[in-house]
């Protein structure tokens, strides 16, 4: 039972004998940590007192500059910028809600056959209606005009509303109903 005495009474480095190996990490660790922190508050510190106050300078001059333009600047020039500003918006609401009859002419300048021929338009912008008359060479072609009214995409619906032969051709008249954006503008 004595060598068991022993055995515990002895040093307790002579129980571990790798333990004699002195760990450094913790060191470094604590040296990386501290270099870290102290460049990021050098960081902090220079962007707080130094880059702060130049933007606050900078800020004080543009600020002063602007006072002086501003002081450059009549009254009545004050007024007319006011009344072309508010010119300028009036026209913008007008443009965006104003109807473009124009692109019912492209359309219909896209989708006629050449063996037809309009006479006259008569449009209703409210209810996006169409009247045309027009002159056709044969049935055949006002036929093939008609094909053309009911695959575009832009008339929603179209109706003959009467076709006669006169002097060799066939006079004819269409209503058409447009698709309700062709009468709008094109929003970017």
């Amino acid at each position: 039972m004595a060598s068991q005495g022993l055995q515990y009474a002895q040093n307790v480095r002579e129980q571990f004998p790798g333990s004699d190996r002195k760990v450094g990490w913790p060191k470094k660790f604590l040296t990386f940590s501290f270099a870290v922190f102290a460049s990021v508050l050098t960081v902090y510190l220079g962007l707080a007192f130094g880059y702060e106050a130049f933007l606050k300078s900078s800020i004080n001059k543009v600020d002063g500059e602007l006072g002086s333009l501003s002081s450059q600047i009549t009254d009545q020039q004050k007024k007319d910028l006011i009344t072309l500003h508010s010119q300028m918006a009036n026209i913008r609401d007008l443009l965006k809600n104003h109807t473009l009859t124009s692109q019912v002419f492209t359309l219909f300048e896209a989708i006629t056959s050449q063996k037809v021929k309009y006479v006259a338009f008569n449009l209703s912008i409210p209810e996006r209606e169409m009247s045309i008359e027009g002159f056709a060479a044969t049935y055949e072609d006002l036929i093939s005009q008609l094909v053309l009214l009911e695959q575009s995409p832009q008339i929603e619906k179209f109706s003959l509303e009467e076709s006669e032969i006169q002097k060799d051709v066939v006079r004819f008249k269409v209503k058409v109903i447009l698709a309700k954006n062709i009468l709008q503008p094109e929003t970017p």
